[in-house]
């Protein structure tokens, strides 16, 4: 189902709002609208209900916004078919961001967490190293075993290898899709 295309050009020079806490829908949202709509964009971050918008906001990922969840689709799908900017490296982004948010395996993302990496850590300034050897994935696109295209997301405790589907390691603080090499 598609929505009428919006001109990006009435998105410019808006105030993009939407509700308190960090979530992957609303990261890949804003990173979305910063890069493809209007790359000076302002964020605003308020309570996730009775938020009256003021002129010149755009409401996004909460209740009564003018771009979250429709029916099976989350807000960066909504917001990338209403734009109308469906690239198809977008739309796989989508669907990425998609199975992590709804959790309901539409697009195939595995079951269970990788879970196989030894935990990250940081020092005093934030910086991490972290260098693996690892047989049994592959970097070619279209290979059974390929990363391509599959997320990578960092929680911040350290996995507990039982608990699904994020083996209790508390909440996300970054995520990306693994591109091509």
């Amino acid at each position: 189902m598609r929505s009428a295309a919006l001109p990006v050009a009435e998105l410019k020079d808006k105030t993009w709002v939407t509700r308190k806490g960090i979530y992957v829908d609303r990261i890949a949202s804003a990173w979305f609208v910063r890069r493809f709509v209007d790359s000076g964009a302002l964020f605003k971050f308020v309570p996730a209900k009775g938020y009256k918008p003021l002129s010149g906001e755009v409401r996004f990922d909460m209740f009564e916004a003018e771009f979250t969840h429709e029916g099976d689709r989350c807000t960066l799908e909504i917001l990338i078919d209403r734009t109308g900017i469906n690239d198809p490296a977008l739309v796989r982004i989508a669907e990425v961001v998609h199975d992590i948010d709804l959790k309901d395996g539409k697009f195939g993302a595995p079951g269970s967490h990788a879970g196989e990496l030894p935990s990250l850590r940081a020092d005093a300034s934030g910086v991490a190293r972290f260098s693996l050897e690892d047989h049994s994935i592959s970097l070619t696109p279209g290979a059974t075993n390929s990363v391509i295209g599959r997320a990578l997301v960092v929680h911040r405790d350290p996995d507990d290898f039982t608990t699904q589907p994020a083996g209790n390691s508390g909440p996300r603080i970054a995520c990306a899709v693994i591109g091509k090499p």
